[in-house]
């Protein structure tokens, strides 16, 4: 089942970078759309990232790992698709 992951592109950036390079979680982040994104009085682009319900949950174990900080981003999706 796809779902649909978004995050602030500093945030996506911070995770990516902190990702292996050789790892499955970064094949599946360097697929990533980046777009932008209105918020409040300016542009702020987001990443959005299409992936399987099992790939989102091994890019949100790697995030528990690696990067906290992108958790509640990928959580948010995963709540979406259970309901």
């Amino acid at each position: 089942m796809p779902l649909l992951i978004t995050m602030p592109l500093d945030r996506y950036n911070r995770l990516l970078w902190k990702v292996s390079k050789f790892s499955r979680a970064y094949e599946i982040m360097q697929n990533a759309s980046i777009e932008p994104s209105r918020s409040d009085d300016h542009f702020a682009p987001i990443a959005k990232l299409s992936c399987q319900l099992d790939d989102a949950k091994m890019v949100l174990d790697v995030a528990n790992r690696v990067y906290p900080n992108a958790i509640s981003d990928i959580a948010r999706a995963l709540d979406s698709a259970s309901r």
